[in-house]
């Protein structure tokens, strides 16, 4: 499947809770169709769907835009390090599923956000793949 959109650095987390232990991530990027995170351990992930919640930071104005219920589906799953090489973590990217109108629109929102912070001096969390 092709990207339709351009990823946005974005700051947050999310929360998977139908999953047999809760975990919670790191949210690293997002676009109007996905999002991806980093977690330490992904086992638990596979290609069905999950329910997360997304928590969205604005830094600007310490706003916050969180997303509750949203299905997803695994797309990808890659390891990865922070800058020092001392870390080992997961990157993965999920296609967001049957979203609702405002959900739709509170990630439209998120993500145009993100998108106009990244166009001035804003970055997230660094890493390179391992």
């Amino acid at each position: 499947m092709k990207r339709k959109s351009i990823r946005t650095r974005a700051n947050g987390i999310v929360a998977l809770s139908n999953l047999k232990k809760p975990l919670i991530t790191l949210l690293y990027d997002v676009t109007p169709e996905g999002i991806s995170f980093l977690c330490a351990e992904p086992a638990e992930m596979t290609d069905s769907t999950f329910i997360m919640d997304i928590l969205i930071f604005d830094s600007n104005t310490d706003f916050e835009y969180c997303i509750t219920q949203v299905k997803g589906r695994l797309r990808f799953r890659r390891r990865v390090s922070i800058p020092n090489g001392t870390i080992l973590l997961w990157r993965c990217g999920v296609e967001l599923i049957e979203l609702n109108d405002f959900q739709k629109r509170l990630l439209h929102k998120g993500y145009r956000l993100m998108h106009q912070q990244c166009q001035t001096s804003w970055q997230a969390f660094p890493y390179t793949v391992a």
